[in-house]
């Protein structure tokens, strides 16, 4: 009985057994799920300290500046800023950056904290979500294509939306845990907390639960069954997030007449040309790895190293929604916002890289080399982590306003560069930068009014030099110094034009130049 029973084992271990053409992958196979821990911490060792000298080597720009001044305040000051307008976001983000800061400080790195640990997340969450379903080599490569995708941008940036990724990973994690039947309890908890902690960050995080809905509503349908815990989880995340969101929507209400970034149809066909025009590399090498695979290997019968994909149909239609995060967003800019732009849907990366890799695994029957030649081709998005610049002063960047600074108060007409170069002047200069708002000037010049009223509300909270076009400016035979930038969205070179200025050009330099305007009245 002992003998046949080994025999039988022998028999059945024999028919999964590599021939000598599949060694290479089994080996392969073998190599990464036996250092799969020092990989992972290899990855992880790799991606944080290159994204922080990435961080490091980056000034904050425009945006991440909201996020620095906010993170400043205590909570409720916080709340109540937002309130007023500061800004659209709600303010989880400005949280977590003010948790950051209050122990390390301040920084080019620090701040960015939280936004490349959401990456990291992000990443390690898809290798978790793969690994259970596919081959090592599938979930490898699903961890490091986001590197080459746009949104990896936003791993070095003091905004939500590394943040967003993040919860977006662990929620799908939680997600199918919970659709497993492991952990229940806690899966549950998690993906409720995700929900709401996105929906905290981003008003169009709101879209987050809807893939994880469709999905789930599949599954249930495949197994006649309402997993009622489930439903629970998602809706009570959302309603939560919706409940802490509620008293700021005045403050966001401000900004969506004049919005900057307006819903168009040719926008949103960009979204994916745009967000994915680095992964060409990885197609192409896709593709060349796997003509070369094929050349070597066209004698085979079959594939190696073929099996059936256990991937639940569940799984796969929450990817696919993913990828139409931007068309619903669109819906709601149009309707509702008045506000269109990529980064708003981040989270539809993970739709493009699962999907991507499921359909490669499902259409080659999870095929060990086609995994292996994913893998490889996904590998060079590694280098993007290591490219930075060397670290420089931002008024150094510019030698034709950091002279007309030195030689006295100037007012910037653009606000981007504006809040920039105030921040990062040391304080005895701070009051030499002055920026002009006038929301009404600036819409009929820019179609406009977000930065406007934004500058207004940093005055009120944070004693920014922020002049009144009327009372600071339009005065009769005033003269003022404008660094001018005629590549930027400007408004206040036309309004002084039309009220009969005089202008004078003292210096320029590219699409920047120095002015002396003088209102002469009538």
């Amino acid at each position: 009985m002992n003998s046949a029973r080994r025999q039988t084992q022998r028999e059945i271990e024999g028919s999964f057994a590599p021939s000598a053409g599949e060694a290479p992958e089994k080996l392969a196979i073998d190599f990464l799920e036996r250092y799969r821990f020092l990989l992972l911490c290899g990855f992880s060792v790799f991606f944080l300290v290159g994204t922080a000298l990435r961080a490091r080597s980056s000034p904050f720009w425009h945006d991440e500046l909201y996020t620095i001044l906010l993170a400043r305040l205590d909570l409720g000051s916080m709340r109540t800023a937002i309130q007023d307008g500061v800004e659209p976001s709600p303010p989880f983000a400005d949280i977590l950056v003010r948790i950051v800061n209050s122990l390390w400080g301040e920084g080019n790195i620090v701040s960015r904290i939280p936004a490349i640990a959401g990456f990291w997340i992000f990443c390690l969450c898809l290798f978790t979500f793969v690994r259970r379903r596919l081959d090592i080599s599938y979930a490898f490569a699903a961890m490091i294509l986001p590197l080459s995708t746009g949104a990896y941008d936003y791993a070095t940036q003091a905004r939500c939306y590394g943040i967003i990724l993040g919860l977006c990973g662990l929620a799908l994690v939680s997600w199918q845990t919970a659709t497993e039947g492991r952990r229940r309890a806690g899966a549950l908890f998690l993906l409720a907390f995700c929900l709401a902690a996105a929906l905290y960050s981003h008003y169009y995080a709101i879209l987050l639960v809807a893939p994880l809905a469709g999905g789930q509503l599949w599954r249930d349908w495949r197994r006649k069954k309402v997993d009622w815990p489930v439903w629970a989880a998602l809706s009570g995340g959302e309603a939560a997030g919706l409940i802490l969101c509620y008293p700021l929507l005045s403050g966001a209400r401000r900004f969506v007449a004049h919005g900057w970034a307006k819903p168009t149809l040719y926008g949103l066909l960009l979204y994916y040309p745009e967000e994915l025009q680095k992964m060409l590399v990885v197609a192409i090498a896709f593709l060349i790895l796997g003509a070369v695979w094929w050349l070597l290997r066209r004698k085979d019968a079959s594939w190696t190293g073929i099996r059936d994909c256990a991937v639940p149909d569940h799984e796969i239609t929450a990817a696919g929604l993913f990828l139409l995060l931007p068309a619903a967003g669109f819906v709601i800019a149009v309707f509702v916002t008045n506000m269109f732009h990529p980064r708003y849907f981040i989270s539809a990366i993970a739709g493009v890289v699962l999907t991507g890799v499921l359909l490669a695994a499902i259409w080659s029957r999870c095929s060990r080399p086609i995994g292996i030649l994913l893998l490889l081709a996904a590998t060079p998005g590694l280098s993007l982590v290591i490219h930075h610049r060397p670290v420089t002063p931002v008024i150094d960047d510019d030698p034709l306003l950091r002279g007309a600074i030195e030689q006295g108060p100037i007012i910037m007409d653009d606000g981007q560069p504006f809040l920039k170069q105030w921040y990062y002047l040391p304080a005895s200069m701070k009051s030499r930068v002055e920026y002009v708002a006038d929301p009404q000037s600036e819409v009929r010049w820019t179609e406009t009014d977000v930065t406007d009223l934004g500058m207004l509300s940093l005055k009120k909270w944070f004693g920014l030099p922020i002049l009144d076009y009327e009372k600071d400016v339009a005065t009769p035979g005033k003269t003022v110094r404008i660094y001018h930038n005629s590549s930027g969205s400007t408004w206040l070179l036309n309004r002084l034009l039309a009220d009969g200025a005089k202008i004078e050009v003292q210096q320029t330099a590219g699409d920047r130049a120095v002015l002396m305007a003088t209102i002469t009245g009538e």
